[in-house]
């Protein structure tokens, strides 16, 4: 498919996004990022291509002029207000955006006045803007949402994630407080420092989308600590220190609890897999044996998506109100 694309952020996953995107034979056409170490480098070097493409990495959106973009991939942080300025100044070019921000898959759950403005901004510059990844954007919500199809009638929505994390990049294996102290571990957690992103997000697109109005929402998290000495290419963690984390985020409706979602993620994990359970007529279960592999599975989710944004009516969008997720082959 011919599309054309600019890279907003290169980080861990922004480069594997464009090397993903370029690899189904989407055309880079711009980068940004603000790494001084990277600003100005063709953009091969950045990618490890073999080529050169006369392409520079740009420190703004701005610099890049009009190259006839389809849509941005945007990948920098997790917050949807340290967002929104990114996204406002990537809508004002005209551009459709794709992005991993974890608070803009479901922002209407913490900020649903800035998400309508958004709504509203990106459908008078006739573009599409959704924020989507692996989780949230697929494995609990997207696919929960989908497997509860030929249900006659859903009770309760639950979903498990089980990853062993001594597989995932250094970023991921830092934000479950790998190598910390229990207690500093839960210091950070309550302060906001590490966790999973999203998963509020995700609850409230489930609840969203089966028509449920949730009375509260509750998310818990606790250390998972080692019991023998575990070691990956970034971390050694000695018994009785912080291998991973345990979180777990609860929806009620009428006082019931009807969604329940959890992660542990932990280094050395075993029996790693992804698990939806549906309590209704009938009860469905599925289980990947292995799990989705966080990082590949973000980038292609990310990079799929594009040709899907770029033919929808405009506006900002979540994973329930586009066509079925697919993949896109070169």
């Amino acid at each position: 498919m011919s599309l054309k694309f600019i890279q907003f952020g290169l980080g861990p996953i922004g480069i594997e996004v464009a090397r993903t995107a370029l690899s189904k034979g989407f055309e880079i056409v711009g980068a940004v990022d603000i790494r001084e170490d990277i600003v100005g480098k063709d953009i091969a070097d950045v990618l490890g291509l073999e080529d050169k493409t006369g392409i520079t990495v740009k420190k703004s959106i701005k610099e890049i002029g009009n190259v006839g973009a389809d849509v941005v991939f945007h990948n920098t942080v997790s917050k949807f207000p340290d967002a929104l300025p990114q996204l406002l100044e990537i809508i004002g070019e005209g551009y459709n955006i794709v992005s991993t921000t974890e608070e803009l898959s479901f922002p209407y759950y913490r900020y649903p006045e800035k998400a309508k403005e958004l709504d509203e901004t990106a459908k008078k510059a006739g573009v599409t803007v959704i924020g989507t990844g692996v989780n949230p954007g697929f494995v609990l919500d997207t696919l929960p949402i989908v497997m509860t199809t030929p249900a006659k009638r859903v009770e309760k929505v639950e979903g498990l994630r089980i990853q062993n994390a001594s597989v995932r990049r250094y970023p991921f294996q830092k934000k479950i407080g790998s190598g910390m102290k229990p207690e500093d571990f839960r210091k950070a957690w309550d302060e906001g420092r590490l966790g999973h992103m999203g998963f509020k997000e995700s609850t409230s697109m489930i609840a969203h989308a089966l028509g449920w109005k949730l009375d509260k929402v509750e998310e818990v998290c606790e250390p998972v600590v080692a019991e023998k000495h575990v070691e990956t290419q970034y971390f050694k963690v000695e018994p009785g220190f912080v291998r991973g984390l345990h979180q777990t985020v609860t929806g009620f409706m009428d006082g019931k609890e009807v969604i329940r979602l959890t992660i542990h993620a932990a280094l050395g994990e075993e029996n790693p897999r992804d698990e939806i359970f549906i309590t209704g007529e009938p009860d469905i279960h599925l289980i990947i044996y292995g799990g989705l592999h966080g990082d590949i599975a973000t980038v292609s989710v990310t990079a799929n998506m594009a040709p899907i944004v770029i033919n929808a009516t405009p506006g900002l969008k979540t994973m329930i109100d586009l066509p079925v997720p697919r993949n896109y082959q070169k």
